[in-house]
């Protein structure tokens, strides 16, 4: 059968690698991603899926369903489609809605009418950020409540998953004189934002393996007595990530009594931290090696942070690496832009869609393969609420 499911992966080839060209050149920054969510959503309805645009609160998100008779398990296929601001699709995105499409539409072909399952394919803008973080809005809104399995691809230097990443949130904190302050505002608001800075560094010394903090300053500010700083507060448990918040709020609080200026905090989204799930890692390596994936290695125990651990905390997920970049270049990079039309961009698409499809496949005609991913996930999920580090 997964021979079969291959072949109708390739016969999908050229399509698929035209729909990554339209996506790679509209270039498209979060949430104004509607071009490549045209392109994904017209493919979905020609291969028979029911389309609702506009899913989750979001414009250019999407959600896609095809039933297979009744009941059955759920497989869900996410993609993201947008670019890097002022650089364009340096993070290979414009590979994952091909990827996701290919292999459910091989699915379908495969099995449709023969089994019971559905497939629901999500369109996920804005994974880079640049205005909120398009899964946490979806998951506020409801998405991913109709999934049992949610599954993910990226472009890689290697084929290969991510264990774990941590919980992040970004900070932004404006330091201002107080009002009346006539003498030195300006300079009271710098040496505050200074303090703070120096502050975060003391403060690195005393967390846990695995916390993080990171700032920078923006010079551009509309009130010029005004300083802006941002920062990025990070931990790879949920309950210690709530004692590192209220431990950094109090330095940006002290640092402003310090210099005797007012200072607004403002919190954006909480990306939560990935849960690892062994039964699907084992999944997606036996398949891949099926599937020809090239240069196939370990998984990697901790990158960054992604929206996506916010859908994995939801329900059981895997986002898969597939190998198309050489080892050693780096992602949101010139030399990843360049790559994105290249021979091996199409064939890691490929290799992706065959992965998915095949893993959908297991879990397909294996129920039971979810069912242990459940209680994997439950069980993992409820240590990362614990305030103890993980390494």
């Amino acid at each position: 059968m997964k021979e079969l499911l291959f072949q109708k992966v390739e016969d999908q080839s050229k399509r698929l690698c035209e729909l990554a060209d339209t996506i790679y050149d509209a270039s498209e920054w979060g949430c104004e991603e509607y071009k490549s969510q045209a392109a994904l959503c017209t493919y979905l309805e020609e291969n028979g899926f029911t389309v609702t645009r506009g899913v989750g609160g979001l414009p250019t998100a999407f959600r896609a369903v095809y039933q297979s008779l009744e009941g059955g398990p759920r497989i869900g296929f996410l993609c993201e489609y947008d670019a890097i601001y002022g650089i364009g699709h340096a993070c290979g995105h414009h590979m994952q809605g091909p990827s996701a499409v290919g292999a459910a539409a091989a699915l379908k072909e495969c099995l449709g009418g023969k089994q019971p399952f559905s497939l629901i394919v999500y369109g996920c803008p804005d994974e880079e950020g640049h205005a909120e973080g398009g899964k946490i809005v979806m998951v506020e809104n409801g998405c991913f409540e109709d999934i049992d399995v949610a599954m993910i691809m990226h472009g890689g230097t290697e084929t290969t998953t991510d264990l774990r990443t941590l919980a992040a949130v970004r900070f932004d904190a404006w330091f201002k004189p107080k009002p009346g302050e006539e003498n030195g505002g300006e300079s009271l608001a710098m040496d505050a934002m200074l303090l703070a800075f120096q502050g975060v560094e003391f403060m690195r010394e005393h967390i846990r393996d695995g916390a993080r903090i990171h700032y920078t300053y923006w010079p551009e500010e509309a009130d010029a007595a005004c300083c802006h700083a941002e920062f990025s507060v990070r931990s790879a448990t949920l309950g210690y990530f709530e004692e590192l918040k209220e431990r950094f709020r109090a330095v940006l609080e002290g640092a402003a009594k310090m210099a005797g200026v007012d200072v607004r905090i403002c919190m954006g989204r909480e990306y939560k931290p990935k849960v690892p799930i062994q039964t699907l890692v084992d999944s997606f390596y036996e398949n891949a090696k099926l599937a020809g994936a090239e240069r196939i290695e370990g998984a990697r125990k901790r990158v960054g942070s992604t929206d996506f651990a916010n859908v994995m905390f939801k329900v059981p997920g895997i986002g898969i690496r597939i190998a198309f970049a050489p080892k050693g270049t780096s992602a949101h990079s010139r030399e990843w832009l360049e790559l994105g039309k290249a021979e091996e961009a199409y064939r890691a698409i490929q290799t992706a869609a065959k992965t998915l499809a095949a893993m959908g496949l297991d879990f397909i005609e294996t129920p039971q393969k979810l069912s242990q991913a459940r209680k994997d996930f439950e069980w993992e999920r409820e240590r990362l609420l614990q305030p103890e580090c993980i390494s």
